[in-house]
């Protein structure tokens, strides 16, 4: 089966760089023509996920992660809540936090990988795990504080490590 994405312009130097390792480790068959990247692959839906992942900023390695089928890719697009890119900036900005402590906390608690690429946030996330990285993120969207977020993640994190064990 096949199936085609349009990548942004910035990362198809990356996907020449990494054809061979992706077809090799993900199963997929790959033609690129300009911005368009051309896939064919048995699993076609796992294939999709990976190439979008690395598309909105992840590298190769953990795009590949999504070959287990517990993670799954939420993608953000931060024009749909706000309308100026001083004010996406300044999101971003709080979504990363101070020398990317927020960002880093979120990934450790959550057990996810976190991309924040052009106007998106993309998530990379186990199922067990997937529901509160979201509204972790979607509460800083709204304007909560840091200390708010982060007091969140603290009450859900033996909730994490319990179902991670399931």
């Amino acid at each position: 089966m096949n199936d085609q994405i349009i990548i942004p312009k910035s990362r198809v130097t990356y996907f020449r760089d990494i054809i061979d390792d992706l077809e090799r480790e993900a199963g997929i068959k790959i033609n690129i023509d300009g911005n368009v990247v051309r896939f064919e692959s048995e699993d076609l839906y796992t294939a999709k996920m990976i190439i979008l992942a690395i598309a909105r900023g992840f590298d190769l390695n953990t795009a590949l992660v999504l070959k287990n089928l517990d993670y799954s890719i939420y993608i953000i697009d931060l024009k749909d809540y706000f309308n100026t890119n001083n004010r996406i900036k300044v999101i971003k900005g709080r979504i990363i936090g101070t020398n990317g402590s927020i960002k880093k906390q979120l990934e450790d608690i959550t057990d996810s990988y976190i991309s924040i690429y052009n106007n998106t946030v993309s998530v990379i996330a186990p199922y067990y795990s997937y529901e509160y990285v979201v509204k972790a993120i979607n509460m800083i969207l709204q304007g909560s504080k840091h200390s708010t977020v982060l007091n969140f993640l603290s009450r859900i994190r033996d909730i994490i490590k319990l179902r991670r064990l399931r």
